[in-house]
């Protein structure tokens, strides 16, 4: 793949870094605490703040230091998902980085809100649903790094769980400093696959909510794990609360982790080759590109030819980008076969994949059939 993909959790520095007016002031103290839901109430404020910071020419987040240090390290080009907090201030802040890191040479693949996903919030049980988002998403969402730069400071423990889980380094910069420091995934095995002798167990508590530790159900599983090391793992993964067994939030993580871990099943098209649509611009480009999709439409997993793209003469590899919505950029790089001469013509298509992982799956086959 072209870029490396990199999940960076959005904090709110960039508001508390610009010294601005009365005016920027008074706005910024009225939506620093507000929770997302009031957007509407605050529209003025959140006007205000911005256009203060969009006009601010020493624009200064950790977040943006990371990723333009990570821009440095890798070459080729980064991806980043931007992922804020169900408030005003930490959104807004996202919105903010979407608009101004394609101009930095970044691509934003996606700006997500988590869901309930609020420290400040005095509800507990908002916070274990955010949590549980949050930690949702980050195992479901494919990537090869974290910067943690921003975002809350709460999140850090939980979020290096996930990136040495899922054998990846995390990233981060210090406000007032341009050193990129990294922290490579923990070198230990969580044997995740012990956690199908759980499922079933773990199912039964997220269905009801809990089970009572005098409960049958609850023996019964004891008794079927006699090994020592099976139960101090079960002690881990829950936890007693108004004596009812429910799942910890490292039970959590490790559930989601072994529910990713299951192979993922990709499916194919049923329309025939034929048959599958291409549009394509009509420009000096379509004849090569139109070759190119008479072969690539062959492929079970590819449903159609969206468009032309922009040129790409720097691209090296088959796949420049890949998208939730099962959509692949295809290039026609100068180290294809036939193409040296005309490198660089680009179209999107779309695949089967239903969600990152799939389509990653099948951007990988179609390297391997077709980059040659």
């Amino acid at each position: 793949m072209n870029h490396t993909i990199i999940i960076t959790t959005v904090g709110t520095s960039m508001f508390t870094n610009y010294k601005g007016g009365s005016a920027y002031q008074k706005s910024w103290e009225k939506i620093k605490k507000q929770p997302y839901k009031e957007w509407d109430a605050f529209e003025e404020d959140i006007e205000q703040v911005q256009t203060d910071i969009e006009k601010w020419v020493q624009f200064s987040c950790a977040e943006l230091q990371t990723l333009e240090n990570l821009q440095k390290r890798y070459t080729s080009g980064v991806q980043t998902y931007l992922v804020t907090s169900d408030t005003i201030a930490g959104h807004l802040a996202g919105e903010i980085l979407e608009k101004l890191l394609p101009s930095r040479n970044i691509i934003v693949q996606e700006l997500k809100k988590i869901n309930d996903f609020d420290v400040l919030s005095k509800d507990k049980f908002k916070i274990r649903r955010g949590f549980d988002n949050y930690v949702k998403y980050l195992i479901q969402t494919y990537a090869e790094g974290f910067n943690i730069s921003g975002g809350y400071k709460a999140i850090i423990p939980i979020t290096t769980l996930i990136a040495s889980l899922k054998n990846n380094s995390l990233f981060y910069n210090f406000e007032d400093s341009e050193m990129l420091i990294e922290i490579p995934p923990f070198p230990y095995d969580w044997k995740i696959e012990r956690f199908q002798k759980f499922e079933e167990f773990f199912k039964e508590i997220e269905s009801e909510g809990g089970l009572s530790i005098d409960s049958i159900p609850y023996k019964t599983f004891l008794d079927s794990i006699p090994l020592q090391e099976d139960q101090k793992l079960l002690q881990t993964l829950t936890l007693i609360e108004d004596d009812l067994i429910i799942e910890s939030e490292i039970g959590r993580i490790y559930r989601k982790a072994y529910e990713n871990e299951k192979e993922v099943e990709i499916i194919k098209t049923k329309i025939s080759p034929e048959n599958k649509q291409v549009s394509l611009a009509n420009h000096h480009s379509k004849d090569l590109l139109s070759q190119f999709w008479d072969k690539i439409k062959k492929s079970p997993y590819v449903n159609a030819c969206v468009c032309s793209i922009k040129y790409q003469s720097k691209s090296t590899k088959l796949i420049s980008r890949i998208y939730a919505n099962g959509e692949i950029d295809i290039v026609l790089h100068r180290t294809l076969k036939g193409y040296k001469s005309d490198a660089g013509y680009a179209m999107k298509i779309k695949t089967t994949g239903r969600d990152i992982r799939e389509t990653k799956k099948i951007a990988d086959i179609l390297e391997e059939e077709y980059d040659k």
